[in-house]
């Protein structure tokens, strides 16, 4: 639609534009997302009184079927954590259990974002691939995905051993290594490769799948780390509104009151994650 004028876009030019993504092969849920950020576009011309009418709002989306999570669950996720002790990779896939990171923030996280002392981390960033640009560092998704995460002290634990196996792998590599000098400096990535690079989407996902594999559980997303976290804290009793603030998906006010409000519901969910998860860790 580059072409058509924006006083000139109307229902009939939005529909023909939809309708051709679905048959250059552009899946409906994408479909129905792009029309939304166009609505979201339009929304900010009206606003700025370039046009007088949204006409994507107009617009029927495609329908398709929203997929549902497949969580993990609490038997399952204990087996997986003790199956893959030994992992290099261990601490990761105790965090994205236990703190429902999403990938590319667990994969864009920074030492100097942990504050182990504490028991908290602070989501800055994340890591994404972009077109012609390789892995890039972007921005979270909104203001409410950048607050503190409460940590367990499992995956305290799992850190401690991942950095000195981090430090045994730089001195191994030698030359060969080829991240940062100091793999735990401040601005150093936490998760990284064998060589220090940067972990893409499909290098997690390979560890993912064999991880699960390693532990007898049938295949699920990374994305299922998630709705896994929410799983355990309902089978643990935790409310349901202390729970989305885990997930940070919850609207809330933004004075600092209620942030530290948030945070300590965090923490108390994350004690009882400790007592269901360490039983099984020892």
């Amino acid at each position: 639609m580059g072409k058509v004028k924006l006083l000139a876009l109307n229902v009939a030019t939005v529909s023909a534009w939809t309708d051709r993504l679905l048959v250059d092969g552009v899946s409906p849920a994408l479909v129905a997302y792009s029309l939304v950020v166009l609505k979201s576009a339009l929304k900010t011309a009206m606003r700025e009184e370039l046009i007088a009418r949204n006409v994507a709002t107009l617009v029927e989306p495609p329908r398709y079927e929203k997929r549902e999570g497949n969580p993990l669950s609490d038997v399952e996720a204990r087996a997986l954590l003790v199956a893959v002790r030994q992992h290099r990779l261990y601490a990761l896939v105790v965090l994205a259990l236990t703190a429902a990171l999403r990938q590319g923030e667990i994969v864009g996280l920074q030492w100097g974002a942990i504050d182990p002392a504490e028991g908290r981390l602070w989501v800055r960033q994340q890591l994404q691939r972009e077109s012609g640009k390789g892995l890039v560092v972007v921005p979270t998704k909104t203001r409410r995905s950048s607050a503190a995460v409460a940590l367990t002290q499992v995956f305290v634990r799992a850190l401690q051993g991942h950095r000195a196996r981090l430090i045994e792998e730089r001195m191994r590599a030698g030359d060969a290594w080829r991240g940062a000098d100091n793999p735990v400096a401040a601005d150093a990535f936490v998760f990284v490769s064998t060589v220090g690079t940067r972990l893409d989407g499909k290098q997690v996902w390979q560890y993912w799948t064999d991880m699960l594999k390693t532990a007898g559980i049938e295949h699920r997303r990374m994305h299922d780390s998630r709705h896994t976290t929410s799983t355990l804290l309902q089978a643990i009793g935790v409310p349901m509104d202390d729970i989305k603030e885990v997930l940070r998906h919850s609207r809330r006010a933004t004075t600092e009151d209620y942030s530290h409000a948030g945070f300590d519901r965090q923490q108390a969910a994350a004690a009882r994650l400790d007592t269901l998860l360490g039983e099984a860790l020892g």
